[in-house]
């Protein structure tokens, strides 16, 4: 979700915080869109299939991120010192693992796909590589001529 907080036409969203001082009283009539945006955000928690990241520019949903936070629901991730990510989203593939990846669709029979595999990674062995791509290639046209 991105500047769930930031986008709401609610402003009161300190009247759901139970610490809130001095305690704000919820009305159903004026408080009816936090009903709405508190309706949305739910929908948004539960359809997520795995993870779910809140960005937030915002002040307003402090009083739900610390509920979460306190009920160890979530995890915050601040920036990091020198541009670097707190969480690496994704790696590099080592040429090992293009390798390996390139076997399983080879012994699949998806000669296509591991012949790209093999021709792809940054391989210090492009020889190798190239000569099991080429195999791939023979394998391919000989499964397509039933030879």
């Amino acid at each position: 979700m991105y500047d769930f907080f930031a986008d709401s036409t609610f402003k009161r969203w300190r009247v759901i915080d139970p610490n809130s001082k001095p305690p704000l009283d919820f009305d159903p009539l004026k408080d009816q869109l936090l009903l709405f945006e508190l309706k949305q955000f739910y929908v948004a928690v539960t359809r997520a299939r795995t993870n779910l990241w809140i960005y937030d520019r915002s002040d307003r949903g402090t009083t739900v991120r610390t509920t979460l936070q306190d009920r160890q629901l979530v995890t915050t991730l601040r920036k990091a010192g020198d541009g670097e990510n707190p969480i690496p989203l994704a790696k590099r593939s080592t040429p090992e693992e293009w390798n390996q990846a390139g076997l399983r669709f080879f012994m699949e029979s998806s000669f296509e796909v591991s012949s790209i595999l093999f021709l792809a990674p940054p391989s210090s062995d492009r020889l190798f590589t190239g000569s099991i791509a080429l195999l791939c290639a023979v394998w391919k046209f000989r499964q397509g001529t039933g030879n």
